[in-house]
């Protein structure tokens, strides 16, 4: 008897799926993709201010992790002061440089774009090598009063200025209108109410240089009395923040009027906004004749 040989064959077949799962709503519309994870050229800029020279390499560093970490794409660079007791960094000087080109090599580094504003300050056109003959002018003046109806010769006080740059424009003589200021040298005003007179009076003393600060508001709000010594229409009020000029905060404040010293009605509201002196308070500006 014959042996039989039995021959297997084995018959491999790969295993297809059954079904194709369809691909994903984000994988087929790229703009749903592209919020989802934001592609570098999507990723917002932030302004970065260096306050009065307070920078350290330490903490360029730190910030400019921190952009990366929260998914910026870079930042403006913008030097500013006025605000902070003042650093030992100056604009433009070699520790400034320096600070810059670290910024610059971090930037690099973490993949951060980075710009900077074209000067020092709000006004684009500061600088070093700005002079005051060359900078951004404000007109100024000062006043006295003098007896006229004849030749006069007195000198004139010279105005408030800035970095001991200063050039006569014109010189203005006007009759005095009726009445005269209420306030300043000369003038027999009063002034009571919050913080007290002797503070209060330095408002009306036509100085700008003096500053009176207020409380915070309370329960009720500062007040201030002006009081004439005799009837008098007044034409106009100004009054001045001596501030930094950072603040945005609008501030309630309203004119009074009463004729008899004791009834007062409400006038119109006054404008108080970016008043840093009173940010936090409240000012009634009353009028009274006694």
């Amino acid at each position: 008897m014959k042996s039989a040989k039995l021959c297997v064959l084995t018959l491999i077949i790969p295993l297809l799926p059954v079904g194709i799962p369809p691909a994903t709503a984000a994988q087929r519309d790229p703009l749903a993709e592209g919020f989802r994870v934001p592609p570098d050229a999507a990723k917002p800029f932030t302004w970065w201010h260096w306050v009065d020279g307070n920078v350290t390499r330490e903490g360029i560093t730190r910030d400019l992790e921190s952009m990366k970490r929260v998914g910026l794409q870079g930042c403006y660079l913008f030097d500013i002061g006025g605000f902070f007791p003042a650093g030992p960094m100056k604009f433009m000087d070699d520790e400034y440089l320096g600070m810059l080109a670290h910024t610059v090599a971090e930037a690099a580094r973490l993949g951060l774009k980075f710009g900077i504003h074209n000067c020092d300050g709000w006004s684009e056109s500061g600088g070093p090598w700005i002079t005051p003959e060359m900078s951004m002018k404000v007109l100024t003046h000062s006043a006295v009063e003098v007896n006229g109806g004849g030749t006069v010769e007195t000198p004139l006080p010279v105005p408030d200025h800035k970095l001991g740059f200063y050039r006569d424009i014109a010189v203005l003589a006007f009759p005095r209108p009726a009445g005269g200021r209420v306030n300043g040298p000369g003038s027999e005003t009063e002034l009571s109410g919050d913080p007290g007179p002797a503070a209060l009076n330095r408002l009306a003393d036509g100085d700008p240089a003096t500053v009176v600060k207020f409380p915070a508001a309370g329960p009720r709000p500062n007040r201030i009395d002006i009081i004439l010594k005799e009837p008098q229409t007044v034409r106009s009020m100004a009054i001045h923040h001596f501030g930094p000029y950072g603040t945005e905060k609008n501030v309630e404040a309203w004119l009074e009027v009463a004729e008899d010293g004791t009834h007062y009605h409400r006038g119109r509201p006054l404008d108080c906004d970016r008043w840093e002196c009173l940010r936090d308070s409240t000012l009634w500006a009353v009028f009274r004749n006694p």
